[in-house]
């Protein structure tokens, strides 16, 4: 009998930093294990976040692009809108 594997949640807190955002998402993109869920909380990027986002559209389930009180608070809202096991 297997069981089921954790539900995964990726969080990521961001702000114009799309080429990080591009390389993380490929690399999500490329795990054997998919994430149950991938949230982005971002800053309100100005650069090119959003096209990012969109081009991964079918693996991010959650993205906000909101001005926030930066890294740490964009992660705990993250982390309050998560789902996963981990």
């Amino acid at each position: 009998m297997t069981s089921s594997p954790a539900k995964i949640s990726v969080l990521i807190p961001s702000f114009n930093q799309d080429h990080f955002l591009l390389k993380t998402l490929a690399t999500i993109a490329k795990q054997s294990v998919p994430p149950h869920e991938v949230i982005i909380m971002d800053g309100g990027s100005t650069d090119h976040t959003r096209q990012v986002v969109e081009a991964y559209g079918n693996l991010v389930t959650t993205f906000v692009s909101d001005p926030d009180g930066g890294q740490l608070d964009g992660l705990q809202k993250a982390l309050a809108s998560a789902t996963g096991d981990i």
